[in-house]
């Protein structure tokens, strides 16, 4: 004769776990339902334990994934931050920028607001220095206009499409070495100068 054990919910429990319920932190989570199990005799029932079980191990789970999410986006930050030595490099670069807008200010004050537009200054920048120089830069080194200045000194992936242009740029000038750096008073700047008055800040009718 076979005999069949009738399940008690400890059997139940058993069977929960060996179905493949992930318990992160097991230790943990088992010590909290003894405990609530012997603390004022509450009367979960099997469901009950199962479903307070699978609660705990999700949430577990979910900080396990949210800590894990945070470590990527830290090591994705340290290897698009820009480096110490790209950082000196767009120093000097910005050094030589800000002489080029001294220098050029004098020039674009003197187009008159119809000028500006026709060289393709829209009315609401028209009295900024600052932009129209980033503009003139970004068009002679053919860089794409939405590569935003401010971000080039803090990531390495602009900083380097930056100093490649920079770089084509000494090449096609005929520099003896080309480093992707435009220093203040050298060569490089002097070059871009000549070329925003000559290309960037010339209208079609020369005026």
């Amino acid at each position: 004769m076979t005999l069949i054990r009738q399940k008690g919910w400890g059997d139940h429990l058993d069977s929960a776990l060996d179905a493949g319920i992930d318990f992160v932190t097991e230790n943990l989570i088992l010590t909290r339902v003894i405990g609530l199990l012997l603390v004022g005799g509450i009367g979960l029932t099997t469901r009950g334990i199962i479903s307070l079980i699978a609660n705990q191990s999700n949430k577990a789970l979910e900080a396990i994934r949210d800590e894990k999410i945070a470590t990527l986006k830290d090591e994705l930050k340290s290897l698009t931050e820009i480096s110490s030595e790209n950082k000196g490099r767009f120093h000097r670069t910005n050094e030589a920028i800000k002489a080029m807008i001294t220098n050029l200010t004098p020039d674009i004050t003197q187009l008159t607001p119809e000028q500006l537009t026709t060289i393709g200054i829209r009315d609401n920048v028209q009295n900024n220095q600052i932009y129209i120089v980033l503009l003139c830069v970004r068009k002679i080194l053919e860089l794409d206009q939405n590569l935003q200045y401010g971000e080039i000194g803090k990531d390495n992936e602009r900083w380097q499409e930056f100093s490649d242009a920079i770089r084509k740029y000494q090449e096609a000038k005929g520099a003896n070495t080309p480093d992707g750096v435009i220093d203040e008073g050298g060569r490089t700047q002097k070059w871009l100068e000549e070329d925003i008055r000559n290309q960037c800040l010339n209208p079609p009718d020369g005026g």
